[in-house]
């Protein structure tokens, strides 16, 4: 009874373990290294004029990488954490494609980047 018991509990245990590492193996060989789901080209479409190719190194991502493998939300929230972008989307458009669209925030005046100080005349 007991031997019958244990028997079961490791196929049981045994069959577990085999689909679960079967899994992992058919994933990384037939979506994270399959080359149909490599970058062939990344389109970034911005709104205001911050160059694309700034954008593009921005995402951290390049061409050849697996869409799969990339961290959309991750690359959407430091894109977003640029004090010149008000609003990103980041999107797989299967196979091959990245595509990213951005939503330019304002820019900082002249006199705050110089570092003048505009004093307004209803101060005084």
């Amino acid at each position: 009874m007991f031997g019958a018991a244990l028997a079961w509990t490791l196929g049981a245990l045994l069959s577990v373990f085999l689909v679960w590492r079967g899994s992992e193996w058919a994933l990384d060989e037939f979506v994270y290294k399959n080359p149909t789901f490599a970058i062939q080209q990344i389109d970034v479409q911005t709104d205001g004029i911050l160059p694309k190719e700034e954008l593009r190194q921005w995402t951290g991502a390049k061409e050849g990488d697996n869409l799969f493998a990339l961290d959309l939300q991750r690359i959407r929230r430091d894109l977003k954490l640029n004090t010149l972008i008000q609003d990103a989307a980041v999107d797989r458009v299967l196979p091959d494609l990245l595509r990213v669209r951005v939503t330019q925030g304002e820019f900082p005046s002249d006199d705050i980047l110089s570092g003048r100080r505009r004093i307004s005349s209803d101060a005084f």
